[in-house]
């Protein structure tokens, strides 16, 4: 584990290779020795078949784990046994709605206080990355994410850090008790346009 060993990455939950680029960070793997992959997760389609074939055909099917599912309640204990969560979701159609996103796994994530090994959508680099809490590779080029691997096993030393700030806007801005104040008074603006002759 990190800091001094193999920085163990930590996938959750459901993915669809076209959108979620795993694939990619599998041949990136490849490149970067230093870097496990484990998922606790589902493909969706024939995802999962995929990703297994792909990990075998790299020769790196050892350091890919795929674990079963746990229950919703178990997520975050189950995480937080890794060093790094991963999320390569990406925009292939642009779509406004997943450029703004906000994506709970990633909250979970933090929540459950794990640097993230993410995808450079705007969301993402602007909640995570700016933050201090996440590296941000284009997931959609492997030499991208392959040095960002790089960067990663050059900053293993800084994922306590990296852990404590994801802690901390988990506990300090994305939360339900922040959000509820800013819903509220969202919603006490929106009331009083209307009300308003």
């Amino acid at each position: 584990a990190a800091p001094t060993g193999t920085v163990r990455l930590v996938y959750s939950g459901g993915y669809d290779l076209q959108s979620n680029r795993l694939d990619l960070l599998l041949r990136a793997m490849q490149r970067v020795s230093g870097i496990d992959l484990h998922m606790i997760a589902f493909g969706y389609r024939d995802s999962e078949m995929q990703l297994k074939a792909l990990a075998k055909e790299l020769g790196i099917g050892e350091r890919v784990v795929f674990h079963g599912l746990v229950r919703p309640d178990e997520v975050m204990g189950a995480v937080a046994q890794y060093d790094v969560a991963v999320n390569m979701l990406t925009n292939p159609q642009d779509h406004l709605s997943i450029r703004h996103s906000s994506v709970n796994k990633m909250y979970e994530y933090m929540a459950a206080g794990m640097p993230t090994f993410c995808s450079n959508l705007d969301s993402f680099v602007e909640e995570f990355v700016v933050p201090g809490a996440a590296i941000a590779v284009d997931a959609t080029d492997t030499d991208s994410i392959a040095e960002g691997l790089r960067k990663l096993l050059s900053l293993r030393e800084s994922l306590p850090q990296m852990s404590a700030r994801a802690h901390d806007l988990a506990r300090e801005k994305y939360n339900w008790r922040s959000q509820e104040i800013n819903l509220l008074d969202l919603y006490r603006r929106l009331i009083g346009k209307e009300a308003r002759p």
